[in-house]
């Protein structure tokens, strides 16, 4: 479909940023593309490429809760615990407050620091309970 028409007849280079200066890795995680992350990620593109922010692909796929594209970005080495510089959320936070059951468990499985600090300087766990998520609390403290 989109995908394969997409990737032979714009992709020029894996340093390609969208209008708004971000990587295109950044735009297809975000938007769940797995087979386009897939081909940028072979055709070299940075997998923990930031913006100035310090959020990479891998808190915008957690945040949308693109779990296959989680999944992918930390089979190609993605920092599982990277903080963004303006708000220190890590990808397992931005997984939390946006309610993504399936990529929190993901995350937590593959390693993600349950406690790790999120902006409010309280726990991931403390998160889950603020946007009264009972599963991911539940998933949390087992």
């Amino acid at each position: 479909g989109f995908t394969r028409f997409f990737i032979p007849q714009f992709i020029l280079s894996t340093s390609f940023h969208s209008s708004e200066n971000r990587p295109e890795l950044h735009v297809a995680a975000e938007n769940g593309h797995r087979a386009l992350v897939v081909e940028l990620l072979r055709r070299g593109a940075d997998v923990n490429a930031a913006v100035a922010s310090g959020r990479t692909a891998l808190h915008l796929a957690s945040l949308h809760g693109h779990t296959s594209v989680v999944e992918l970005l930390l089979d190609y080495g993605a920092t599982i615990d990277a903080a963004t510089e303006d708000d220190y959320m890590t990808p397992l936070a931005c997984a939390v407050y946006y309610n993504r059951f399936e990529t929190t468990a993901l995350l937590v499985a593959r390693g993600a620091i349950v406690d790790a600090p999120e902006p409010m300087r309280a726990t991931v766990l403390y998160a889950a309970a603020m946007v009264n998520n009972v599963d991911i609390v539940q998933m949390l403290l087992h």
